[in-house]
């Protein structure tokens, strides 16, 4: 059903004659009504916004940062924008309703989209917002993990390390180490807490290995609370892994 609008006289007799999407409307003398089409309401329609972060290394921390360029659509529906350097995203003219919205995603196969390809190296999100009429409506905010699966492959390793007497580790280089051949692949120094971040630890190992160890001044650092050598125990790293190092 359209919606119901009322032009004063004095309204009709200024514009003469409305034109509508091809459907002419007039009147001459007292009020006239006229059923707007629901395409035509633009008082129905109201906008969102939010926030996206993505996973960094600050100081040995994982910390979430505002990403720019990030993919931002409504689900199953026409509307799509790109982060700002800020991180925000603004989306308006999406008709009232409750969407899913989604972001770092690509829609399915549809001309109608015309998006580029979504930020490699890191997760999708999604959430929902109820979009009510011609006011900018709060949406999702999204903070997104590494994720290993991708490529390329996007990953942090971090934890704390601790010496033998259970003390932090602390202002140490530790480093992570290929063994065939071997080679130093990243490295870090320690924070005074023994925190350590490795980011992207693989970018230049091709192909899968796990023949991977951490090493430092004092010899190899190995899972807390285990009794490994430290010589294999790093696996594949995907995404974001927390590990606790001790010195063997």
């Amino acid at each position: 059903m359209g919606l119901e609008q009322t032009v004063s006289r004095r309204n009709v007799l200024r514009l003469g004659i409305i034109s509508l999407g091809g459907l002419v409307l007039a009147r001459c003398g007292g009020d006239a009504t006229v059923n707007v089409p629901d395409e035509f309401d633009l008082k129905h329609v109201g906008a969102v916004k939010g926030v996206l972060t993505v996973a960094r290394i600050r100081n040995n921390r994982v910390v979430y940062e505002p990403q720019g360029n990030m993919l931002v659509r409504i689900d199953e529906t026409k509307f799509s924008t790109r982060t700002g350097s800020d991180g925000t995203y603004f989306i308006d003219n999406i008709p009232t309703g409750r969407y899913d919205v989604l972001a770092n995603d690509l829609p399915d196969s549809d001309p109608q989209h015309h998006v580029k390809e979504a930020l490699t190296g890191y997760h999708t999100g999604s959430g929902s917002a109820t979009i009510e009429k011609q006011i900018t409506n709060k949406g999702p905010d999204f903070s997104l993990d590494p994720d290993g699966s991708k490529v390329p492959q996007t990953s942090i390793l971090y934890g704390r390390a601790w010496g033998k007497n259970g003390e932090a580790y602390a202002g140490r280089k530790i480093a992570m180490i290929d063994e065939y051949p071997v080679r130093e692949i990243a490295s870090t120094i320690t924070s005074s807490d023994g925190s350590f971040a490795f980011y992207n630890p693989f970018a230049y190992v091709s192909g899968i290995r796990t023949n991977l160890r951490i090493e430092s001044q004092e010899g190899p650092l190995i899972l807390a609370g285990q009794n490994n050598s430290g010589a294999d125990y790093v696996q594949i790293i995907k995404g974001l892994v927390h590990k606790d190092l001790r010195l063997s």
